[in-house]
């Protein structure tokens, strides 16, 4: 059977007049639901497009696209438009110019990302998700930054978190939610100055709710962890204290309670007890709400553990900080947090060191492992060093070294010899992998990966980076051996000039 297309004819449709920016905005759209269907489906941003690991270059803002993809979503909208027109519809820009890009930014966002959504998106597809994300829907409403911000927060990533706050406050400067999260993200960062700063600000214009109160005690009880003289540390420690008990006896909230109790017990206070005794019975009833209603049962768990601490019931702590290790796990953000006031209770005059060993023992939080090693030698090297049939005893060693307990997560990066070595051995236990790469990955592979001629490197390569939580490529220049041993070679040539010239 013989085809043969019959598309309408377009040729005599030329100027679009008044619609002159439609094109280009129907080609941004059509790039844009692209990205967000890929997005859905898994996708992510990869160097090249694979199917299987579900990778694909274009996954990037449109204005990042390479021209050439450009002009193919160009061709589609323009002969989409030039058809309308041929066919005789007729399209006409809504009045005061309603169809500008900035009146289009300025309209309700059809869909945004919903917590649901972004609680399954692992970082990669969060990444993803941000660098192809519509600047211009986003900024109608302070509440897909907000959503994002928590997401990142909680995969434990504040310097970006830090980044979409900014975004957003640009957006929406007085929504009460950013600022507080762009505090939050500065006292994750370790800005914690800077965030007891936007904090106290915002209580003394009369935000005196119990997140911006509890907030701002953090701080407080932040820089007096961190405050090398004794009195320095004293004072943050009171105005911590006080923060979180005036919150406590305004809001009833129990997490504001506990803290209040933790650092009265700091302190000496023999109100201590007292508030971890009020906590206790209010986390109590919560969790039996909780069994009929549902909800999270980790913070009133770990916070049982923490009054039971400061009222001395040494078994009933132990066991309640295991059921919330249990109940928390993979939850490493909040286990460390739980784990800190732990640790503060149990560096106490008078806590049993029996007592102590066990509770922290209850702790399983993941091991963060950096690895840097060897490559695998290269043909011809003169003086061996890693050569290719130690490669099985190198992978043992490894291994042991991780030793069992829970799953790691590894940082490294992935030159053949033991990088990947050891890349593959936090995957076998169970483990997460993150990758960072000094450039451009293509090069890498060529420079320190594929140098061994018919090996399995490159492949093992690829399937590390397909599996990989996150990899970094720290700069976008490229870089070759031959690039990097020419700049040493300079460098040394320069040092020893000027040693013989005795400059410094």
């Amino acid at each position: 059977m013989t085809f043969e297309p019959d598309p309408v004819d377009t040729s005599g449709i030329e100027p679009f007049g008044d619609l002159t920016h439609l094109p280009e905005r129907l080609a941004r759209n059509v790039h844009d639901r692209w990205a967000r269907e890929r997005i859905a489906a898994g996708w992510r941003w990869g160097p090249s497009r694979d199917d299987a690991a579900k990778t694909h270059p274009d996954l990037v803002p449109y204005d990042q696209l390479a021209e050439s993809e450009k002009d193919l979503d160009r061709r589609t909208a323009e002969e989409t438009v030039r058809t309308l027109l041929a066919l005789g519809y007729r399209i006409e820009p809504p009045a005061a110019g309603a169809g500008s890009d900035d009146a289009i930014a300025a309209r309700p966002p059809v869909e945004g990302p919903a917590p649901a959504d972004l609680a399954q998106l692992d970082l990669a597809a969060l990444l993803t998700l941000w660098r192809t994300h519509d600047a211009a829907t986003w900024a109608v409403s302070p509440e897909p930054y907000r959503l994002l911000v928590e997401r990142l927060r909680a995969t434990g990533e504040p310097l970006l978190a830090y980044d979409v706050v900014q975004e957003g406050l640009e957006h929406c400067p007085d929504d009460l939610r950013l600022r507080q999260l762009h505090a939050l993200a500065l006292a994750d960062s370790g800005v914690t100055e800077r965030a007891n700063t936007l904090l106290a600000r915002l209580v003394a214009e009369g935000h005196e709710d119990e997140e911006t109160v509890g907030m701002l005690a953090r701080t407080h009880k932040d820089l007096a962890l961190r405050a090398c003289e004794a009195g320095e540390r004293a004072r943050h420690l009171r105005l911590a204290r006080e923060w979180y008990e005036s919150s406590y006896r305004r809001t009833g909230g129990y997490w504001t309670g506990i803290n209040a109790a933790t650092l009265a017990a700091l302190e000496g206070s023999p109100s201590a007890a007292i508030l971890a005794a009020q906590v206790y019975d209010q986390c109590m009833a919560y969790l039996s709400r909780i069994e009929t209603e549902g909800g999270d049962r980790y913070w009133p768990i770990a916070t049982l553990g923490e009054a039971c601490l400061v009222m001395e019931r040494w078994s009933e702590a132990e066991r309640w900080y295991r059921m919330g290790s249990d109940v928390g796990l993979g939850r490493s953000r909040d286990l460390s947090s739980t784990r800190r006031n732990a640790r503060l209770l149990l560096g106490l005059p008078g806590v049993p060191e029996d007592v102590a060993a066990r509770i922290e023992s209850s702790f399983r939080i993941p091991r963060v492992v950096m690895f840097a090693g060897h490559m695998i030698d290269s043909p011809g090297r003169g003086r061996p060093r890693f050569p290719p049939d130690v490669e099985g005893d190198v992978a043992q060693q490894i291994k042991a070294r991780l030793g069992g307990g829970e799953a790691p997560i590894g940082f490294a990066s992935a030159a053949c010899g033991s990088d990947i070595l050891f890349l593959e051995a936090v995957l076998d236990l169970g483990g997460e992998i993150h990758v960072v790469l000094p450039y451009d990955i293509d090069q890498f592979e060529a420079d320190s990966v594929d140098i061994l001629p018919g090996s399995d490197w490159p492949a093992r390569f690829r399937r590390a980076l397909d599996r990989a939580t996150r990899v970094v490529v720290a700069s976008e220049r490229c870089q070759t051996r031959s690039a990097i041993r020419g700049a040493t070679a300079a460098s040394k040539r320069i040092r020893t000039e000027r040693a013989a010239s005795g400059i410094k």
